[in-house]
């Protein structure tokens, strides 16, 4: 099966950046009296977007393969693919391929974007490729960091800063969000793309949507970027 392969990574590149991020549960502690004279610690509950993260192995091979592409290596990209089925998708949105993103993946023989990724917490991620009334059109990327501080950064640094009349309307999306049209090219040469970022908790989510359409508001990619960040804060 041919797969599109809309990656790119580095600065000047947002466009085409698939990044999302989660992580495992806070490291902060809160006291529980036992009713005696001790105290026992106990983990404070994560936030939404911050469940634990399995380690080792998929399930099973079958299990493992929910999605066309390639299976999940691990565990806990395998759980990305759960959270991804999960959403409730717009009718006209629907799935068709998928591929691990662990950090050496993602940098790409980058040892400057590798290490970056590693001092942000960055845990792993998948980048899944969605069609839209059956058009292979929208690169999504789902990053698990170990933190929201760590989600945040990535956000903070690839996020576009669009002029106001190409900025598309994100109201309720994750806990912070972006979304614009974006012209590459010119004249007969020119794509249009909405590109969509948001994070939840410790999950940092891109998608480049090309939709070829000067006037587009995103409301396929925004839609389902509003049912992933209902997944993501369900996850368990």
């Amino acid at each position: 099966m041919k797969r599109p392969h809309l990656f790119m990574f580095g600065s000047g590149l947002l466009l085409l950046l698939t990044l999302a991020a989660c992580g495992g549960g806070s490291d902060k502690q809160v006291t529980a009296s036992t009713g005696g004279s001790g105290s026992t610690p106990t983990p404070e509950a994560a936030p939404p977007g911050c469940a634990p993260v399995p380690s080792g192995p998929p399930p099973t091979a079958a299990a493992a393969r929910r999605i066309e592409g390639d299976p999940p290596g691990s565990a806990a990209t395998a759980r990305l693919d759960e959270i991804i089925l999960a959403a409730k998708r717009p009718s006209e949105v629907s799935l068709f391929a998928r591929r691990d993103l662990t950090n050496e993946d993602a940098a790409s023989g980058d040892a400057e974007l590798l290490q970056r990724f590693k001092d942000s917490g960055r845990l792993t991620g998948a980048q899944y490729i969605l069609s839209v009334d059956g058009q292979q059109r929208i690169s999504l990327g789902v990053n698990q960091y170990q933190t929201p501080a760590g989600a945040k950064s990535e956000f903070d640094r690839g996020k576009p800063n669009p002029p106001p009349n190409n900025k598309l309307d994100t109201t309720g999306l994750g806990d912070d969000a972006v979304a614009a049209r974006i012209t590459l090219g010119s004249g007969d040469q020119a794509a249009y793309v909405n590109n969509v970022v948001f994070i939840r908790g410790c999950y940092f989510v891109t998608m480049a949507d090309f939709a070829n359409d000067p006037n587009s508001k995103g409301e396929s990619a925004i839609n389902f970027a509003k049912a992933l960040d209902d997944a993501l804060k369900a996850a368990k």
